[in-house]
């Protein structure tokens, strides 16, 4: 079955908002014996990969974007 990408998109905004939702309200998020500094980091810091992740997935392929045509650095701009 094949899934439009916009509604795949609206999917993966949605997930986004709840990923930005948990790494706001962290310690909301997490046991009370993890809320030391470091385990709050490193727990914000696992959603925003996962969070990033989910943004390079919405990116469309590389052809979509310009592909091999798509020269944004020569050696005229250096």
């Amino acid at each position: 079955m094949a899934v439009n990408i916009t509604q795949r998109n609206k999917a993966y905004e949605h997930i986004i908002s709840q990923i930005n939702a948990m790494i706001e309200n962290a310690p909301d998020h997490m046991p009370a014996t993890y809320l030391g500094p470091g385990y709050v980091a490193a727990y914000r810091g696992a959603l925003r990969e996962l969070r990033s992740y989910i943004q390079q997935e919405m990116q469309p392929p590389a052809p979509m974007k310009g592909g091999s045509n798509d020269h944004t650095s020569t050696t005229a701009n250096r």
